[in-house]
């Protein structure tokens, strides 16, 4: 069972994004108890998910395919992370445009330092 059950779709990709967010700005690290190469696997799920549709549709779609399993948000997060470093860095740009959007809706700044 999806720890998201009960979110909406929407509702499920937007804690994702957001915890990818707080990830990158170094704030949380992920659950210690999840596998690297559960990470990794889920890194390349997305990837595929986003080579058969580039755009933001498809990132969406592979967000919510990695995100029904057993990975908590922070888990989905660092997914996303590895997916953009290593495993599809090609849709950088695309998948963090995506998770800016759901983040910062209103193009406010994040992660500022102080």
């Amino acid at each position: 069972m999806s720890r998201f059950f009960g979110l909406t779709s929407q509702a499920r990709n937007c804690s994702v994004l957001l915890a990818a967010l707080v990830l990158s700005c170094g704030v949380a690290s992920a659950n210690p108890a999840t596998p690297i190469p559960v990470i990794d696997d889920n890194a390349r799920i997305l990837c595929d998910t986003v080579n058969q549709n580039p755009t933001q549709g498809g990132v969406i779609a592979g967000v919510d395919l990695i995100s029904l399993g057993p990975l908590d948000a922070l888990d989905v997060a660092y997914v996303l992370i590895t997916a953009v470093h290593h495993t599809c860095p090609q849709h950088e740009r695309l998948i963090m445009g995506v998770v800016e959007e759901f983040a910062y809706p209103d193009g406010t700044e994040g992660c500022r330092k102080s």
